[in-house]
């Protein structure tokens, strides 16, 4: 008797990488008080996509020069790095962006 069935939906169903390359941008955009999501982050999100997250958020935050303002977010995410202030603010916007059911509609991929 089957009792459970587990689906694994990153990037399987949803395009799971466009919405982490987005927000990327929006990260930026919030820690920089820009008026619109910085796209230069998901380019370099994209230049080194399938790498372990560390060296995602370190690549970002090495190819925007975001340390400096990543200083001032590491106590509000209790990290001792700028880096893990960026994948906390990252991971913050994804799951608030995953969370909405229209934006996994929108992102899933074709059926045909």
């Amino acid at each position: 008797m089957i009792r459970a069935i587990i689906f694994d939906l990153d990037g399987v169903l949803v395009q799971t990488e466009k919405l982490k390359s987005l927000a990327y941008a929006k990260a930026v955009q919030r820690i920089r008080n820009l008026p619109e999501p910085d796209f230069r982050a998901s380019n370099a999100y994209r230049e080194v996509v399938g790498a372990p997250r560390e060296i995602t958020s370190t690549y970002v935050m090495n190819k925007l020069g975001l340390e400096e303002d990543l200083r001032s977010l590491m106590s509000k995410y209790d990290v001792s790095r700028p880096v893990d202030a960026l994948t906390a603010l990252r991971y913050e916007i994804y799951y608030e962006m995953i969370e909405d059911p229209q934006i996994i509609r929108d992102n899933q991929w074709p059926t045909h």
